[in-house]
């Protein structure tokens, strides 16, 4: 039985310590692409990288930013979008982020990853707490039905 919690220990330490690695390179590479953008403020690929390093740091304002930028950028430029939308739920601004993976699929029917996140945002539009969203959207997307 000891040797059954030591080996348990072990697994949470080193799952610990892969997690504390994978921040601490995202934020590499948020330094990184910082850089990058002083050099080539005008490369929208670079707000989009940094947008998606910012989004797996839970920084979704500094994600949503980047990815608004990449868009003015590169305007219809299809993971601007879906960078956009993931910052979006992040916030837990589902309507905003079922409309902007609705626009990218208009661009991008095919995009699988598109439809699942916009199903997901759907969903937790569903479950949401939230009341309904100001701003005029599709009545399948509005928690309370509007």
């Amino acid at each position: 039985l000891e040797e059954s919690n030591e080996e348990e220990e072990e697994e949470e330490d080193y799952e610990k310590e892969e997690e504390w690695i994978g921040f601490s390179q995202q934020w590499d590479a948020v330094q990184a692409f910082t850089e990058a953008v002083k050099l080539n403020p005008r490369e929208h690929r670079l707000f989009g990288n940094r947008s998606y390093c910012y989004e797996k740091l839970q920084r979704y304002e500094e994600a949503l930013r980047d990815a608004e930028m990449s868009l003015r950028l590169q305007p219809g430029w299809p993971k601007g979008f879906f960078r956009k939308g993931k910052a979006l739920r992040g916030l837990k601004r589902y309507a905003e982020a079922a409309r902007t993976f609705e626009e990218l699929l208009r661009l991008d029917s095919a995009n699988a990853e598109a439809s699942a996140q916009l199903e997901a945002c759907r969903a937790l539009l569903r479950v949401s707490p939230w009341p309904c969203h100001p701003q005029p959207c599709h009545p399948w997307l509005l928690p309370c039905g509007v």
